[in-house]
């Protein structure tokens, strides 16, 4: 059919979340009348990284988490605490500051004896937040 044609090309060309306004409204059409969306599903369409300077780049755990979030997409830059609890956000951001400042200023003695000690035994992550915007599209959703 024309349009998994028009899904591929938008998928490689562009796999980009601004494109998932495309689908929205017409993702529970096009699951009715039998079009293949896998590979709609696996790409970036429905995926937003965040990218915000309020939110911690490095932490100590390296796992993945799935938290909800149930409020607008545009006040998520100041949700952190909302979405993950305020003592993982003084924990994260007290790393952050750590590492910063040792870097700047190259003072690893900062790192182990200052007030925000760092054990040097752990490992530190960087840490990518991403948003799935599918459930977006239940509010279009008409059965």
């Amino acid at each position: 059919m024309a349009i998994e044609y028009i899904i591929g090309y938008i998928i490689k060309y562009q796999n980009f979340n601004t494109s998932a306004f495309l689908f929205f409204k017409n993702f529970t059409k096009l699951m009715n009348k039998g079009i293949n969306l896998s590979n709609l599903l696996a790409s970036d369409i429905f995926c937003y990284e965040i990218k915000h300077e309020e939110w911690p780049t490095f932490h100590l755990e390296n796992e993945d988490l799935i938290m909800p979030y149930n409020g607008s997409i545009f006040d998520i830059r100041h949700s952190y605490a909302k979405v993950f609890g305020e003592d993982d956000k003084k924990k994260a951001i007290d790393l952050n500051k750590t590492l910063i400042l040792t870097q700047l200023q190259g003072n690893f003695e900062e790192m182990l004896l200052g007030e925000n000690r760092v054990d040097l035994n752990k490992k530190v992550f960087k840490t990518i937040y991403t948003v799935n915007l599918l459930p977006m599209v239940s509010s279009y959703a008409v059965l």
